[in-house]
C-alpha cells in the first residue's frame, strides 16, 4: 500500500538551494516565477511614485476621482482577469494561456507607455490588469496537466521539477485528488440531471449549459457550514483592504507630504523604505506563525494597527495646519506609518491568506477560495479608488476611518474567528459547522484504495 501522508526532510538529504543548484530546470522555473511577482509589485507600486513627478503631473493633470481611478483600475482588470481565464484555460490549456495572458499585460504596457492622455493611461492599467489577474492564477502544473488527461506529461513534470527523485507517490496523490474532484462534479451533474448533449448544440444552449455548470460548481459553498466560512474568508479579506495598507503602499508620496514632509527626494526616500520595512517584517511570520497561532497574530496586528491609525489620525487634526512648525511630530507619523507597514506585514498581510487556504474542505476549497479572493480584488479596487479624495478632503477622517475598521476586524477574530493552527478540516467542521470535511476524507481514501488496487492489477498482468 502506498503511503501518501507527506514524508519529512530525512538526515543527510540535500538542502533546497542544493537541489535548486543541482536542478536548473526547477531553478529556472522559479526564476521566471519570481519575474512575475516582481513586475506585479512594481506596477502597483511605482504609480505612487510617478504620481508625485512634476513632469508627469504636468502632462497629465488629474482630479482625485481620475487619480484614484488610475491607481485602481487595475484591481478591478485583475478582478475581472482572475475570473475569465480558468474558462480559456480549459479550451486552449495553461501554456497558451499564459501566452494570451502575457499579452494583454504588454498590451497594456504598451497603452501606458505612449498614453497622450489620462484616458490611455485608465484604458492600459485596466488591460494590464486583466493579463496580471490572469496570470496569477495560470500555470503549466501537474495537477493541470492530470485534469486534462495527460497522465504521462504530469509524471515528467513532477521528475523535472524535483530532479532525479522518486515521485511516484507525489503523482499518485495528486491523481487520486484530480479523480476525487472528477466524482464529485459528476456527483453534482447527476443530482440535477444535466446532461451534456454535445452534437448540434447551439451557441445559446452553450452557454446555458455552462451557465448551469458554473451554478452547480458554486453550490456545495453554499450548503449548511459552508456560507459561514465563505463570510469568514471574504470578512478577512475585506478587513485586510479595509484597514489601509494599500492606501498607504499606493499614495505614500501623498500621505507623506500630508504630515508636512515635503522635498520630492525626501518622500520618495521615506516611500521605499516602507518596501523594505515590509519584506524584512514577514521573515519573522514565516519563523513564529505555527508556534504563536493564527488568532493572536491577527488580534495583535489589529490591535497595533489601530493604535498606529488612531495617532496618525489625532496628530493630523491637532496640526494639519501647522506643520512647518512641528516637523518633530511630522517625522514622528512618518516612524508610527513605518510601524504600521512593518506589523501588517507580520500579521494581516500573509494571515489573512492563509485563513482561507485552511478552513474549506477539498470539494469546495478552489470556488471557495476564488470568492474569498475576488473579494481581496475588490476591497483593493475601492480602497484605491476613494483615497485620493479622503486625502484632499480630510486625512485625519481617513486615519480614523481606518481605525474603525481595526476595532471592528479585532472584534470580528476575537468573537468568530476560531484558532486553526494544527486543527484538521474535521476539527473545523466542529467549530463552523458542516460535515463535509469527513465524507472528503473518506471518498478520497477510497480513490487512494482503487488507484493501488489498479497498479497491482497492472503489474501482474505484465508479470
Amino acid at each position: 500500500m502506498i503511503e501518501y501522508k507527506q514524508t519529512h526532510k530525512q538526515p543527510g538529504s540535500p538542502s533546497v538551494f542544493k537541489r535548486l543548484s543541482e536542478n536548473p530546470i526547477l531553478l529556472m522555473v522559479a526564476f521566471f516565477s519570481s519575474i512575475g511577482g516582481f513586475l506585479f509589485g512594481y506596477d502597483q507600486g511605482v504609480i505612487s511614485s510617478i504620481q508625485e513627478m512634476e513632469s508627469f503631473r504636468a502632462r497629465f493633470p488629474m482630479t482625485s476621482t481620475e487619480n484614484g481611478l488610475v491607481v485602481s483600475i487595475l484591481e478591478l482588470g485583475a478582478w475581472l482577469g482572475s475570473y475569465f481565464i480558468g474558462a480559456i484555460a480549459d479550451k486552449i490549456s495553461r501554456k497558451y494561456s499564459i501566452l494570451v495572458a502575457l499579452v494583454i499585460f504588454l498590451i497594456g504596457s504598451a497603452l501606458q507607455t505612449g498614453a497622450q492622455q489620462v484616458l490611455h493611461l485608465i484604458l492600459g492599467r485596466f488591460i494590464g490588469g486583466v493579463g496580471i489577474g490572469s496570470l496569477s492564477l495560470l500555470g503549466p502544473l501537474p495537477r493541470w496537466l492530470m485534469q486534462a488527461g495527460r497522465e504521462k506529461d504530469a509524471h515528467l513534470v513532477l521528475v523535472r521539477l524535483r530532479g532525479h527523485v522518486d515521485v511516484d507517490s507525489e503523482w499518485k496523490e495528486i491523481k487520486a485528488m484530480t479523480v476525487f474532484e472528477r466524482q464529485i462534479e459528476e456527483q453534482q451533474f447527476l443530482k440535477f440531471k444535466i446532461k451534456e448533449e454535445l452534437a448540434n448544440r447551439s451557441h445559446l444552449q452553450s452557454a446555458k449549459l455552462w451557465c448551469q455548470k458554473e451554478y452547480l460548481r458554486y453550490s456545495n459553498v453554499l450548503r449548511q457550514g459552508m456560507w459561514k466560512r465563505v463570510l469568514v474568508g471574504s470578512t478577512i479579506m475585506f478587513f485586510q483592504q479595509m484597514m489601509g495598507i494599500n492606501a498607504v503602499i499606493y499614495y505614500a508620496p501623498f500621505i507623506i507630504n500630508g504630515v508636512g514632509i515635503t522635498g520630492s527626494s525626501v518622500k520618495l526616500l521615506a516611500t521605499g523604505v516602507i518596501g523594505v520595512v515590509m519584506v524584512l517584517c514577514c521573515i519573522p511570520t514565516v519563523l513564529l506563525l505555527d508556534r504563536l497561532g493564527r488568532r493572536w497574530v491577527l488580534l495583535f496586528g489589529g490591535t497595533i494597527i489601530t493604535l498606529s491609525m488612531l495617532t496618525v489620525g489625532i496628530f493630523s487634526t491637532l496640526f494639519s495646519q501647522t506643520w512647518p512648525q512641528h516637523m518633530t511630530e511630522g517625522w514622528a507619523c512618518v516612524a508610527i506609518i513605518y510601524v504600521y507597514c512593518g506589523i501588517f506585514a507580520f500579521s494581516w498581510g500573509p494571515v489573512a491568506w492563509l485563513i482561507p487556504s485552511e478552513i474549506f474542505p477539498l470539494r469546495v476549497r478552489a470556488k471557495a477560495m476564488a470568492i474569498t479572493s475576488s473579494s481581496h480584488w475588490m476591497n483593493n479596487f475601492i480602497i484605491g479608488f476613494i483615497t485620493p479624495s479622503l486625502l484632499e478632503r480630510s486625512p485625519s477622517a481617513m486615519y480614523y476611518m481606518f481605525a474603525g475598521f481595526g476595532v471592528t476586524a479585532v472584534a470580528f477574530v476575537y468573537f468568530f474567528l476560531p484558532e486553526t493552527k494544527g486543527a484538521s478540516l474535521e476539527e473545523i467542521d466542529l467549530l463552523l459547522g458542516g460535515g463535509m470535511a469527513r465524507e472528503d476524507d473518506e471518498l478520497l481514501e477510497q480513490i487512494r484504495r482503487q488507484i493501488d488496487d489498479l497498479e497491482i492489477a497492472q503489474g501482474s498482468s505484465k508479470a
